[in-house]
């Protein structure tokens, strides 16, 4: 064995874990995660050198261990796995800020001052969570609104949370806002990450492929090529040299099925790498990727419906909601879609024209919002027509990955397929000629 080899490398795998775990002892010794020596855990300088030491002599040891037995396709599996580590840290996350909507919903319930609950929410959680939601007290006691001191002090949520907070807090219904939109946003977060597993189940599957590939291109090919040459053998391989043997296809036909096949072969890594690709700028910026951004429009759009629905619920005239909801959406495209139609209101323009103008609602849209106006249940008609367009973007969504996920598989498949056949009538072709 080579004594320089990267399998080495497995020292520092276990001195990295001996190092989590003299440091986990140490906390346990200290108290654990309570107590008020322990409150600045995070902050000890010290502590977040050995912890980072720790981490990166353990990330070295799995990289040694992955490449002495990889080889090559320690590449694509590193770029994978790290590219699965961004996303199970920004669900992690992600999870954890949206922990601060429960407890603001049960204080509302509870009728506990919001300042109160943020303070005992920090000292229960002595990391930056908890700093931040000891941040969110202290801007509430010093009078500020709720969606203020939400931003200034580092709380982000989803448009739905955010939209729920301002509204709530502008017309006095944050109760029943902050609990439709957690079990809305729990919706959009269960079907988010049923896709990103499913991409992630491709790109392992895809990598794979790719290895197989590369070892049959780069290590198989050549010896077998040597082994015909020195053999006499048809100097082709692969699964489509029958259509040449047996005269199904001319010789130039066949030269250019090749290029093709090896065409085809090489695109294995352009999926691979647009797949993982995809897997990553999907969660970071999936509102702006051209076709998964016309999902995301339509999901916001809805909640622009449902936004309308809770302040004319709590009997506010149209221009007034629009104005609300302008006011606490994230600048873009849907903010300056929704200013335009409130200032089309304000000018006497008819509400359901101008929504429809700015493509926030569509035709059908328009006709049933009418006729609700006119029955009095406008505001059922929002909630309805929101919900309405939530469950058909989950259903477009589940008809997308029904469609790529079997034809990537496929791809897979017959990539495999073709490598082995090939290689085993060669084989075939070997045996008979020693025949």
């Amino acid at each position: 064995m080579n004594p320089l080899g990267p399998i080495n490398l497995i020292n520092l795998l276990a001195v990295g874990t001996l190092l989590f775990l003299a440091l986990s002892i140490i906390d346990s010794r200290r108290g654990g995660w309570s107590g008020p020596r322990h409150a600045n855990r995070d902050r000890d300088p010290i502590r977040i050198g050995l912890g980072v030491i720790a981490g990166l002599l353990t990330v070295a040891g799995i990289v040694g261990v992955v490449s002495a037995i990889a080889g090559p396709l320690t590449v694509p599996i590193g770029v994978v796995a790290f590219l699965m580590g961004i996303l199970a840290i920004r669900q992690y996350y992600r999870t954890e800020r949206q922990a601060v909507l429960p407890y603001l919903a049960v204080a509302m319930e509870r009728r506990i001052p919001l300042a109160t609950a943020a303070r005992a929410y920090a000292l229960e959680r002595p990391d930056h969570f908890g700093r931040r939601s000891g941040q969110l007290a202290a801007l509430l006691e010093s009078g500020a609104r709720l969606p203020n001191a939400l931003r200034l002090s580092g709380h982000r949520f989803g448009l739905g949370s955010t939209l729920a907070v301002g509204i709530g807090d502008d017309f006095d219904c944050l109760d029943a806002t902050l609990r439709q939109s957690m079990r809305d946003e729990q919706r959009l977060r269960r079907m988010l990450r049923t896709i990103g597993e499913r991409l992630a189940y491709l790109s392992w599957v895809l990598v794979m492929t790719l290895g197989m590939h590369g070892f049959f291109r780069w290590k198989l090919e050549p010896m077998l090529l040597k082994i015909a040459t020195e053999s006499g053998l048809p100097t082709s391989i692969g699964l489509m040299r029958p259509l040449k043997d047996f005269g199904i296809v001319d010789p130039s036909t066949f030269a250019t099925l090749q290029r093709y096949a090896s065409l085809a072969a090489n695109s294995t890594l352009l999926v691979a790498v647009g797949v993982s690709a995809t897997l990553l700028l999907s969660e970071l910026w999936w509102r702006w990727l051209p076709l998964v951004g016309r999902f995301s429009l339509t999901h916001d759009k809805s909640w622009v419906l449902r936004a309308l629905g809770w302040g004319i619920a709590r009997g506010r005239s149209v221009s007034e909601t629009l104005a609300s909801v302008a006011r606490h959406l994230p600048s873009g495209v849907l903010q300056r879609r929704v200013e335009r139609a409130m200032n089309a209101v304000a000018t006497g323009a008819p509400w359901t024209a101008s929504l429809r103008a700015e493509r926030l609602i569509t035709d059908y849209d328009e006709v049933l919002l009418i006729a609700a106006e006119t029955s009095g249940n406008l505001a059922w008609a929002c909630e309805e027509r929101a919900e309405s367009q939530l469950r058909r973007q989950e259903y477009r969504w589940q008809r997308v990955i029904s469609f790529v996920f079997p034809g990537v598989i496929l791809l897979a498949a017959f990539e495999a397929f073709s490598q082995i056949g090939g290689v085993f009538r060669f084989l075939v072709d070997l045996m008979e000629s020693l025949a």
